[in-house]
């Protein structure tokens, strides 16, 4: 079988190439030319298309023309540019024999929006969702906490990503002053809820859950993605799934953020594509017919990652010093002896280097764009309803 998996710039897509290849043929897809899934040996072939967000009739045309003189049989989107390929999902379905592993683009863009996902959320006595409302501006916004200074929250854009914009006036440097807001997009604003981060990502193919890993952030910088994480069990995340699989029948690939506060999980929101979670299920081949056979069967196995603690080591290195000097000794030692590199591989080690150039390309773009270099990385194919 042969497979597509765009998103190539990111790590996780690396793993899902290493995973998959052990079964089918894989071919990489991204609109930047330095993709670090690209330089896997384990890539059969490439294909750069423009840029969805600028150019997207012209990027649908490149993909489908690749996908039928690929043969492609199966096309796995991983990173935001799901939005953009679901759009297209009944387009590449009709004009190839290819399918499109992901849920229809309105499915995955009310998952997306940090408001409308709790519409999506199962009625669960496994997980609660936090208390909630949406203003239409920052004026109201601003109305609202100035009419109750005491209570306790954290706002953020409807569509944002990577905690990177966020205000709380329980987080230290997330100040209102700080958050940076648009005209015509919405706000969520959410109780604040004390306690340690949990993630959960999950595969569901024709509707029935497949495969799940859950996991716990032990280093992330500056409070945003995690840079290393360990699993993490709790029977609720797996009662949880089943509840959110009883309501949405869901195709694809879906991740959820949880605070867990006085033995109670909080789902704060989703984010439906891959995410590191399947970086847990490292070496472990029986991850492949998640993502290529329907289940036979209702009541067909589950399977669960255990791959201990995993490190985006290339990332700490470029970060030593921001947590060496910020006081934080103690989780860098134990993300770097502790955890397993998310890149290193002995079969695959070409990846490992060439991380190092790709990462000094985003730093060059973000000084000569003058942005933040997060922005570099994903503002191609952001997209914000």
């Amino acid at each position: 079988m042969n497979i597509l998996i765009s998103g190539a710039r990111s790590f996780a897509s690396l793993e899902l190439v290493r995973l998959l290849s052990k079964k089918h043929t894989v071919f990489a897809a991204d609109s930047k030319t330095h993709a670090i899934a690209f330089s896997s040996r384990f890539t059969k072939g490439r294909c750069v298309f423009p840029s969805l967000r600028e150019d997207y009739e012209n990027a649908e045309k490149a993909i489908v023309d690749f996908i039928r003189r690929e043969s492609i049989d199966v096309f796995i989107p991983t990173c935001e540019e799901i939005f953009y390929i679901s759009r297209m999902k009944p387009g590449i379905e009709t004009q190839t024999k290819c399918q499109v592993f992901c849920a229809d683009h309105s499915k995955l863009l009310q998952l997306h929006s940090k408001w409308e996902y709790r519409s999506s959320m199962p009625e669960s006595s496994h997980v609660a969702l936090p208390e909630s409302q949406v203003f239409e501006n920052r004026a109201g916004l601003e109305i609202y906490l100035s009419g109750n200074p005491d209570y306790a929250y954290v706002s953020k854009m409807e569509f944002s990503r990577f905690a990177s914009n966020i205000a709380s006036n329980r987080l230290e440097g997330r100040e209102l002053e700080k958050f940076e807001t648009r005209t015509g997009w919405r706000i969520v604003l959410q109780a604040f809820i004390p306690g340690p981060s949990v993630c959960l990502y999950a595969i569901f193919h024709g509707g029935m859950l497949r495969g799940y890993a859950a996991y716990r952030n032990i280093l992330s910088y500056q409070g945003g993605s995690g840079i290393a994480f360990e699993t993490y069990a709790n029977d609720a995340l797996t009662g949880f799934l089943r509840d959110f699989w009883e309501k949405n029948a869901f195709h694809g690939q879906v991740s959820f953020d949880f605070i867990e506060s006085d033995g109670k999980l909080y789902a704060i929101e989703c984010n439906p594509r891959t995410t590191s979670g399947v970086h847990l299920y490292c070496d472990d081949e029986r991850i492949v017919p998640c993502f290529v056979e329907s289940p036979g069967k209702r009541d067909e196995p589950v399977l669960s990652a255990y791959a201990g603690t995993k490190t985006f080591k290339g990332i700490l290195l470029l970060l030593m010093p921001s947590f060496l000097f910020g006081g934080h000794f103690a989780q860098y030692a134990k993300a770097w002896f502790r955890g397993k590199d998310v890149v290193w591989s002995a079969n695959d080690p070409l990846p490992a280097l060439y991380q190092l150039y790709d990462m000094a390309l985003y730093f060059w773009e973000s000084i000569i764009q003058k942005k933040k270099i997060t922005v570099c990385m994903t503002e191609d194919i952001e997209f914000d309803g």
